[in-house]
């Protein structure tokens, strides 16, 4: 037990630290390659990396389960519509704000699905710390999204973000409801190649397959580079993490990371944040450390 949730809060601040500047660096190579291209060109690094790590596994795949695939297809449809809506939101507005909205708004969503369709969630939000945690961070996360502010314009950007973290929040939640012995890495290869897939038809629908073969070396390799990291590593950690200590409190974890991201636009974009954005990322930093309140008060107990 204390070993899992060593290993899950190690696989969440992992995640964080990576999530906290992925859209940084997405956001960088958005001049270069359109972003249809940038989905599909993620769903291909994905599909083909963890390939090979699940290259040698015994068993190497779960398709032939019924109810496994139908979840895997549909995790592959939701996993499209996520990338659609969040890179074409990213494309068009700031890497901070993107982040702010996604890690916050995305987040809170995403607890909301998981503590209706799913019981065990629902238990873990009845703990106070687990309340209160959730509580500061949707405040939190109103200060970041400049919520509070009059006049602030809304643009499509951000509502595109919003859209695609509830399919994020449903695409976690039907993971969360595959058995738990199947491996992680065949769930999100499985749900990314059925992804790739359907991305591919689509774009050689609408005749944007061309422009692939005409992309800079630099630009290609930067999102390989990236997508190696911020989809398959990350994404792995994550839901390791929501596997060992639960999709609720992951999800209050994650929304510390517009901290990081801030930080990093700061110094490499030169996007900033106002007073009340920082008071947001306080508030934030303050729901995950009631959730370290919790888990250490568990682990004291259960010695």
């Amino acid at each position: 037990m204390k070993k899992n949730k060593i290993i899950g809060y190690s696989s969440i601040f992992l995640t964080i630290l990576i999530w906290g500047f992925d859209n940084v660096l997405i956001k960088s190579v958005l001049g270069d390659i359109t972003p249809w291209l940038v989905i599909l060109i993620r769903f291909i690094v994905v599909s083909a990396s963890l390939g090979i790590v699940t290259l040698f596994q015994k068993p190497k795949g779960y398709l032939k389960e019924k109810d496994y695939r139908k979840k895997v297809i549909i995790m592959g449809i939701l996993l499209v519509c996520l990338y659609s809506f969040i890179t074409n939101g990213l494309h068009l507005s700031t890497a901070t704000i993107m982040e702010f909205v996604n890690s916050g708004l995305g987040s809170i969503i995403t607890i909301i699905v998981l503590t209706i369709f799913l019981t065990h969630e629902r238990e873990t939000l009845k703990n106070k710390y687990v309340i209160s945690a959730l509580i500061v961070a949707t405040l939190g996360t109103a200060f970041t999204s400049n919520l509070f502010v009059k006049n602030i314009s809304f643009d499509i950007g951000v509502l595109y973000i919003i859209i695609g973290g509830i399919f994020f929040s449903f695409y976690t939640m039907i993971f969360e409801k595959i058995d738990e012995n199947k491996k992680i890495e065949n769930i999100l290869r499985d749900s990314s190649i059925i992804a790739a897939i359907i991305m591919t038809i689509f774009l050689a629908t609408i005749g944007q397959l061309s422009p692939i073969t005409t992309i800079e070396k630099a630009p290609l390799i930067k999102i390989i580079m990236f997508s190696l990291l911020i989809d398959s590593a990350s994404v792995f950690t994550y839901y390791k993490a929501v596997r060992l200590i639960s999709g609720v409190k992951v999800n209050i974890l994650i929304l510390i990371c517009p901290i990081i991201t801030y930080i990093i636009a700061y110094l490499f974009l030169g996007e900033t944040v106002t007073t009340i954005q920082l008071i947001g990322c306080i508030l934030l930093f303050t729901s995950s450390i009631l959730i370290g309140i919790k888990e250490y008060k568990e682990l004291k107990a259960n010695k």
